[in-house]
């Protein structure tokens, strides 16, 4: 080996040296960032020649990837973001049902027709009682105003969450024609993989995804493993909200071998999942318990209160307006016009001969409140809201039960991802420590080899 190959040597390591500092510099200042992998300097000897090694070469700057892990870490994401949304939609349902609302009017509706019982000869306990009887009404509706709101709050979140996917499915493509273009010469693109696997991570937590890489560095993004989001070629399949024509209701399509095809079903996971699963399930059941329950009071008091006679011997006035089916009934209930201010009609007698002191009626409206007029006759109104309340918390409570065990699953998966692929400040200055001292050791030799060279050259003068 000449004095000239023993000088490139030592430049070949002070090159590497350099490289590899660079790379530990860079993991240091990245140690904060989310979304960054730990990188490693691939570090290889350069063939050796007859009297011995050519140096060293810096080939590349690879990150540390368990794809074992970004898989599982892609999943748990998923299930954390769905239980999320699901508890966050259910949350509002929960006011409802405390007291103030249908249950408390409920009963005072009943003490103030208990009252207009013991003074059925006077004005003052009828409009009470019609006040009452408002009150119950307005409570109907405005639970009614609420569960159609926790509705439409659910359906302009879809909306707003498929939005936001797309916006990131565009970003995925893109990258990937970067990463494709930019790795022509062997290179990983490092910090272009980042970024894209960053916003496939975010993508995760909005819908189930499975990724498949390509070998020009571009991916595959599917939905629930069958619907291209992202195609190999590097074009993004962007997703449609838009209302059901019978409902209303929001619904996600995507194109499928060029026809537009509803996949919301598909979306069982993510903050999509748990959104349609908030709506489809304890939101609706909420409503439907709340119109019929509405139409079942509002049916029976008025065939009761119909049938009695007022302080004018008047008969046949309806209590309540409601709706002609269950559908929406809670949010149509109200007093009725016919009796709305004007407390004397209020039924209290079962005939006109006994006026004004019969009471009849008004002991037939109290005895309502102990019958089997809901739920298809087997629960009192009491009852059945009650049971409604308990299937709301019970959806509340399981919803939150489901957030805190897949949080709880997502951060073990985060931690172990960090083991792997995650940067550690002590650990990237231990590595610019070795590749300084690597560099002064072949700065050491590029310095004997020049003092070998002008020993060298003396001679030659």
């Amino acid at each position: 080996m000449s004095v000239m190959s023993l000088l490139n040597l030592g430049a070949s390591g002070m090159a590497a040296g350099t490289f590899g500092a660079n790379v530990a510099s860079q993991g240091a200042s990245n140690v904060a960032t989310e979304g960054y992998t730990r990188r490693v300097a691939t570090l290889v000897p350069l063939g050796p020649a007859p009297a011995g090694g050519n140096g060293v070469q810096a080939l590349n700057a690879k990150r540390t990837i368990d794809p074992f892990v970004e898989k599982r870490l892609l999943g748990v994401r998923s299930s954390a973001g769905e239980a999320s949304a699901r508890s966050d939609a259910l949350t509002s349902l929960d006011q409802i049902f405390i007291d103030g609302g249908v249950g408390t009017q409920l009963d005072n509706f009943q003490a103030a027709l208990a009252d207009v019982a013991a003074h059925p000869a006077e004005v003052a306990p009828r409009t009470a009682a019609l006040g009452a009887a408002d009150a119950l009404a307005r409570s109907f509706a405005s639970a009614g105003a609420q569960v159609a709101q926790a509705r439409a709050d659910v359906n302009g979140r879809l909306t707003a969450e498929v939005r936001s996917i797309n916006q990131r499915l565009t970003q995925i493509a893109a990258l990937g024609r970067q990463i494709s273009a930019s790795e022509v010469d062997g290179r990983e693109a490092a910090d272009l993989r980042d970024q894209r696997d960053q916003l496939v991570r975010e993508v995760s937590t909005q819908i189930p995804v499975t990724v498949m890489p390509q070998a020009d560095g571009q991916i595959s993004l599917l939905l629930a493993g069958r619907t291209a989001l992202v195609s190999g070629d590097g074009k993004a399949h962007l997703l449609t909200a838009s209302p059901d024509p019978g409902t209303g209701d929001t619904r996600v399509t995507a194109i499928e071998a060029g026809v537009a095809t509803d996949v919301t079903r598909y979306g069982s996971g993510g903050t999509i999942g748990g959104l349609v699963a908030a709506r489809d399930g304890a939101i609706t059941n909420a409503a439907t318990h709340l119109d019929q329950l509405a139409f079942d009071v509002a049916t029976a008091y008025n065939t009761a209160h119909a049938a009695g006679v007022d302080l004018d011997a008047g008969t046949g006035t309806p209590l309540f307006t409601i709706s002609a089916t269950p559908t929406g009934a809670a949010q149509s209930m109200s007093l009725s016009a016919s009796i709305a201010g004007q407390p004397r009609k209020l039924a209290a007698a079962q005939s006109a001969v006994a006026l004004p002191g019969d009471n009849r009626n008004a002991l037939a409206l109290m005895a309502l409140s102990t019958t089997s007029i809901a739920s298809a006759g087997t629960r009192t109104a009491s009852e059945e809201f009650g049971n409604a309340g308990a299937e709301v918390g019970t959806a509340i409570q399981s919803a939150f039960g489901d957030r805190t065990h897949t949080d709880d699953a997502k951060v073990q998966v985060e931690s172990l991802r960090a083991s792997i692929s995650g940067v550690s400040a002590d650990e990237e200055l231990m590595n610019l420590t070795r590749y300084q001292r690597a560099y002064q050791a072949s700065l050491k030799v590029v310095q004997v080899a020049d003092e070998m060279l002008s020993s060298l050259l003396a001679l030659r003068g």
